[in-house]
């Protein structure tokens, strides 16, 4: 009998109470004890319930349709199929409640506590679920179309087969949740976090996950197809079979990924990050890796056909039998690249970089040695959009680098005239070194007002190894020698950096400054280091000051070192070049150019000495004699600074028009 007028729903109901209510008025429950109570069926539709404790009661089959539950203690509570439609559950304690098969269409769960309760089948359409809590909760199968998550926390959930479609759970936290089988498509889950998260056979077809977590996740299967993946990082995430056509997965990072046999057609992976990523019998045709980081991965029958690989790192991949008919190699970095069976062709390669430990198809002949010889007496190479602050060569003479005041820094093939790699330091870049092996690269630079930047990169590899930041401004960087050192001038010291753990080992206060440049000198035994009115010999081993030489009344304003270590060649606001004897105070007039002098660097030989002035030109002169040799003209743009190729027949330029230009100094041997 109970049971039945529980639930007849007359418009005289009102003033009929069911017994299993019969001692408790309708109108002063807010509060009330509860717990334990069987409530079955009761009909409770738009009752005050705030801060009720039903704390393992019984409320199956309930109308709570439109109740007020804030606060509401429902721990443990049965509420099996009950009506909550459009209920308020704001901050309510619902952890461990059962709520399996219940309607939630509309409720607000707002800031509640829901961790192992058990929402499955349940109908959560357009439900508020932000920021709430549900850990670990049991929600198979349950309907979350529309629903609101943004913030929620539901790691380590349960929601196989659930629907997820258009629901908004931006910044929500899913890691370790099993999503086996649900359904998001159309959700929006930006800068959510689902590592660790399993997404077996998910259908998540546009679904935003731009700037996402999806580190570890499992993936198999998974139908992404036209997702937006931007920024995301699906490190070592398993890709297996998934379909990513058409997504967009520009800028991700996707190192360490599983992706056999996933189907990435016409997807877009601008700049994203592959490094060691597993991509075995993987589908890439007409798919655009502008600019991609893939070292070490594993492409294997891959199929690339039409892709855009320009700019892109393959260095040490595997490219065995891949399918790159008609794919964009253009400045594609294929070193030490496996190429064996490869389809491709040799028009193709005159664009790519490669060397002697790239493996190419059988019957393709080409060659990557040496550097080219610029058709012009000056080549311009274009990159950057800032006056160039710095240049190197490498030892070898193959790659060059450069870097702009805004931070840009470019790598440059000199066999091919092209740009390689580019990464940016983030602050205002004053220096740039290419260790002697040619394996790892510095850039130094400062914040305003105070402070500076050193970082390591990996030029084989294409990353950033680490990034350090001091106190100081770091106005210059140098290797010394293969011992893994380099000397760093700051204001008024220098430093000496063990580049294994990125730390300075020892420190040389000059007590006066700002220091210009700073040199290693008598194979790297010393440090030369420049201030405006003074030299300044230090030994490395020591860290002692062995002598400080006067250049008075010069205001000095470049150094260059003679390879012997003995000499050092200096420029002057005055436009005097003159040369120094480390060993005393011996120094001559060597030449002269018209306004300050900007730049300088001695041959490899140590014959001659290029220096760039005030005007659009260099001017190359003999050490011994100071007799001038040649001037090469910029046509614009001033030089701010040089470097000589390895065999001294041409010189990088770095300009105040942001180029950076080759000038060819003399025809080799």
């Amino acid at each position: 009998m109970q049971r039945i007028i529980s639930k007849f729903r007359g418009p005289w109901y009102r003033l009929w109470r069911p017994s299993v209510l019969a001692d408790v008025e309708l109108d002063a429950l807010e509060g009330a004890d509860l717990s334990g109570r069987q409530l079955a069926g009761a009909y409770l539709r738009g009752a005050v319930l705030n801060r009720v404790n039903f704390r393992a009661a019984d409320l199956s089959q309930a109308d709570l349709w439109g109740a007020k539950l804030t606060s509401a203690n429902l721990e443990e509570a049965t509420l099996r199929e009950a009506d909550l439609s459009g209920a308020i559950l704001v901050t309510a304690n619902l952890v461990g409640a059962h709520l399996e098969g219940s309607n939630l269409w509309g409720a607000n769960l707002a800031g509640a506590k829901a961790v192992r309760a058990i929402f499955s089948g349940a109908d959560l359409n357009g439900a508020r679920l932000a920021p709430a809590d549900f850990s670990d909760a049991q929600m198979n199968g349950a309907n979350l179309l529309n629903a609101y998550l943004w913030g929620a926390r539901l790691s380590g959930a349960a929601l196989q087969t659930a629907n997820l479609q258009q629901a908004d759970a931006t910044g929500a936290v899913f890691s370790g949740a099993n999503l086996t089988s649900a359904t998001l498509n159309n959700a929006k889950l930006p800068e959510a976090d689902l590592q660790g998260a399993n997404l077996r056979d998910a259908h998540l077809r546009r679904t935003n996950l731009q700037g996402a977590l999806l580190d570890e996740a499992d993936l198999h299967r998974a139908n992404l197809r036209e997702a937006n993946l931007f920024g995301a990082s699906v490190r070592k995430a398993v890709l297996e079979q998934a379909n990513l056509e058409m997504a967009t997965l520009s800028s991700a990072d996707l190192s360490g990924c599983h992706a056999r046999e996933a189907r990435i057609t016409r997807c877009e992976l601008r700049d994203a990050d592959l490094t060691g990523a597993e991509l075995q019998n993987a589908r890439l045709e007409d798919a655009i890796l502008e600019s991609v980081q893939a070292a070490d991965a594993n492409l294997e029958n891959a199929d690339l056909s039409r892709a855009d690989l320009s700019g892109a790192v393959f260095c040490r991949a595997n490219l065995k039998n891949a399918n790159l008919w008609g794919a964009r190699l253009e400045n594609t970095d294929l070193r030490g690249a496996n190429l064996f069976g490869a389809s491709l062709t040799e028009k193709q390669l005159e664009t790519a970089i490669f060397d002697e430990e790239t493996v190419l198809p059988s019957g393709l002949e080409t060659t990557s040695a040496g550097p080219v010889v610029p058709s012009d007496p000056v080549c311009t190479l274009r990159g950057h959009q800032h006056p160039v602050s710095s240049v190197d060569v490498s030892a070898d003479g193959l790659l060059a680098m450069s870097v702009d005041i805004s931070g840009e820094v470019l790598v440059w093939d000199l066999r091919r005239l092209r740009k390689v790699q580019r990464f940016v330091l983030g602050s205002l870049a004053n220096g740039v070194a290419i260790s002697p092996r040619r394996d790892v690269a510095l850039v130094v630079g400062e914040h305003k007002p105070r402070g500076g930047e050193l970082r390591l990169w990996d030029l084989r590899g294409a990353h950033e190894i680490y990034r350090r930041v001091t106190e100081q401004p770091l106005r210059c960087v140098q290797f010394c020698g293969h011992a893994g050192l380099a000397l760093v001038a700051e204001d008024v010291s220098v430093s000496l950096w063990d580049l294994g753990d990125g730390e300075p080992i020892r420190e040389f206060s000059i007590g006066e400054g700002p220091l210009i440049q700073v040199c290693p000198a008598d194979q790297d035994r010393l440090a030369i280091a420049l201030s405006a009115h003074r030299l300044h010999v230090l030994d490395i081993d020591t860290g002692k000051e062995l002598r400080r030489l006067s250049l008075q009344p010069l205001v000095a304003s470049a150094l260059a070192i003679t390879p012997d270590g003995k000499q050092a060649v200096l420029g002057s606001l005055s436009g005097q070049v003159v040369l120094c004897e480390l060993d005393s105070d011996t120094r001559r007039d060597l030449a002269s150019v018209p306004g300050p002098v900007r730049c300088l660097a001695v041959s490899p030989d140590g014959q001659q000495v290029l220096v760039g002035g005030q005007a659009h030109e260099l001017k190359l002169f003999d050490i011994a004699s100071g007799q001038e040799q040649g001037s090469f003209d910029l046509v614009t743009g001033t030089p701010d600074c040089l470097r000589f190729t390895a065999d001294g027949t041409a010189a990088v330029v770095g300009t105040s028009n942001h180029f950076v230009r080759i000038v060819q100094l003399r025809t080799a041997d």
